[in-house]
């Protein structure tokens, strides 16, 4: 799973250079998130912030007449298109070291009162993502959601879970680590809950 510890790597070095807060992160910011929802052949303009840098085993590869997407550029792609919609109308990263998915998640129903249901319903539809699409779909929804209460997320481990998300044989996997992290501290915080009772 080496690939999978570059492609956190690679992401978390762009996010600290696109979180400067200069005219020219602003604008990149500005370029990532026209690819929010897109597969990365349809926004060239954000290859400059995408691909600059990536180390020839990301890249995809020529099968006969077409080009073959490696699971690594999508990755990068959707978590850095995440990043950018995330990070709109923020002055502070949204970039949090060590805030999962099923962290992120949590702290949403927390923050959500009223819409805990509604959060938690989206949070099954993403776990329960048949493809990249659709898990992207499901993430922007809650980017924005988490947007809205300042909720950051890990970004490179973002990115390593989308690889990882890509290649049916490791799905499982990161589904059942983002669940032990949406439930794990939901139990833990309710028990302090009731140990103040």
């Amino acid at each position: 799973m080496t690939i999978s510890n570059d492609v956190k790597s690679y992401v978390d070095s762009k996010v600290a250079r696109i979180a400067i807060g200069d005219s020219r992160s602003t604008a990149m910011l500005a370029i990532l998130r026209r690819g929010v929802g897109k597969s990365i052949t349809e926004c060239p303009e954000t290859w400059e912030a995408v691909l600059s840098d990536i180390p020839e085993g990301m890249l995809g590869f020529n099968r006969g007449d077409s080009y073959v997407i490696s699971d690594s550029e999508t990755a990068i792609f959707t978590a850095l298109t995440l990043y950018a919609l995330h990070q709109q109308g923020n002055t502070e990263s949204m970039n949090r070291p060590g805030i999962s998915v099923g962290d992120g998640v949590r702290m949403l129903m927390f923050s959500a009162k009223g819409n805990e249901e509604g959060v938690k319903r989206r949070f099954g539809a993403l776990i329960t993502s048949s493809d990249m699409k659709e898990l992207s779909h499901h993430l922007r929804g809650l980017v924005q959601m988490m947007r809205s209460f300042g909720i950051g997320l890990d970004y490179g481990a973002l990115a390593k879970d989308l690889y990882l998300y890509s290649n049916a044989e490791w799905r499982s996997d990161v589904r059942i680590r983002w669940g032990e992290d949406f439930y794990k501290h939901r139990n833990e915080t309710d028990s302090n809950d009731e140990r103040k009772e």
